[in-house]
C-alpha cells in the first residue's frame, strides 16, 4: 500500500485573519476580569504568536496579564532610569538580524556596574528594547535571539553579579519568556560563562518548561561557539564579528524607542 500523503495546510487570508481576529475578541471579552483595553495591534500579537489559534491565544494572553500584574513594580521603572544600560553598551540591539530573520540582542556582563544600576532596572530596559523589537508583524513572526556576552568578567564580579539574581528576579524573567509575552524567545546564548554561572544556571533550568531549557546554550568558550550559528558577517567585532562596533547598533529602532518617551537618541 502507498502511503497517504498529508495536504498542506490552506494559508491564511486576510478576510480569514479578520474574522479569526472578531471571534479571538469576543472569546478574550468573555474572560472574567481579563484587562482587554487594548488596541487591536497589540491584540493581533498574541494570535500571530499563537499561528492564529483562538484557544491557545486566549491561554497566551491571560498568562501575560497576570504576568504583567504580578511585576508591575518592575514594569514601572521609569524609562531614564534605564538610559545609562543603553549608553554604556550593555545592551544593544543588532542592526543585522539572524539568518532566520530573529532580532538579536546583546547584553555585555562587563558592562554592567551592580553599585550604580540595580539588575531590576538593567531587566526594564531590556523589555523596552525587546517591545520595541516587535512594532512589525515580521519581527514578531521571526522572534529575537538574546547574546549574553560574559567575556573579560572577573570572577569577584561574576559572583557580585549573580547575588543580585534573586529567586524572585529569576521568576521574572523565567516568566516572561515562557507565558508572560506574546514575544517569541528563539535562543539564548551565554558566551565565556564561567564554572559558577553555568552551575547557578544548572540550578534554575528545571523552572524552565523542556522548549525553553533546549533554547538555551551556555558555552565556556567566547564568541566563537557562535560564528557557525549566527555567522560572522551579521555580528560586531565585540563578537569577533566583520561589523565594525559604531555601526552594528539598529540605531532605527533606539531612536523610534526614544521617541516614544519624548526624547532624542544620541550615540
Amino acid at each position: 500500500m502507498g502511503t497517504v500523503s498529508k495536504e498542506a495546510t490552506p494559508p491564511i487570508t486576510k478576510e480569514m485573519e479578520e474574522e479569526i481576529f472578531m471571534e479571538y475578541k469576543k472569546a478574550l471579552h468573555a474572560v472574567p476580569g481579563l484587562n482587554v483595553d487594548k488596541d487591536d495591534n497589540y491584540l493581533y500579537r498574541f494570535l500571530r504568536s499563537k499561528s492564529f489559534d483562538i484557544p491557545t491565544a486566549v491561554k497566551l494572553y491571560k498568562s501575560t496579564d497576570g504576568w504583567m500584574e504580578k511585576n508591575a513594580e518592575v514594569l514601572k521603572i521609569p524609562f531614564r532610569d534605564c538610559i545609562p544600560a543603553y549608553q554604556g553598551k550593555l545592551l544593544t540591539v543588532l542592526k543585522q538580524k539572524s539568518e532566520n530573520g530573529c532580532t538579536m540582542i546583546i547584553a555585555k556582563a562587563d558592562k554592567w556596574e551592580a553599585e550604580k544600576m540595580i539588575l531590576e532596572v538593567i531587566i526594564r530596559a531590556l523589555f523596552h528594547l525587546i517591545e520595541e523589537s516587535q512594532t512589525t508583524v515580521e519581527n514578531q513572526i521571526n522572534g529575537i535571539i538574546i547574546i549574553l556576552d560574559v567575556t573579560g568578567l572577573s570572577m569577584a564580579k561574576t559572583i557580585e553579579g549573580i547575588s543580585h539574581f534573586t529567586l524572585k528576579n529569576i521568576k521574572l524573567l523565567v516568566g516572561f519568556a515562557q507565558g508572560g509575552s506574546p514575544v517569541k524567545v528563539k535562543e539564548i546564548h551565554s558566551l565565556s560563562s564561567p564554572l559558577v554561572l553555568a552551575t547557578t544556571y544548572t540550578g534554575f533550568k528545571y523552572l524552565l518548561k523542556r522548549k525553553m531549557r533546549n533554547r538555551i546554550k551556555v558555552y565556556y568558550e567566547g564568541a566563537t561557539a557562535i560564528h557557525k550559528i549566527i555567522g560572522k558577517d551579521r555580528l560586531p567585532h565585540s563578537l569577533g564579528g566583520n561589523i565594525p562596533d559604531d555601526l552594528a547598533e539598529d540605531t532605527e529602532l533606539m531612536n523610534s524607542l526614544y521617541r516614544r518617551h519624548n526624547l532624542i537618541y544620541s550615540l
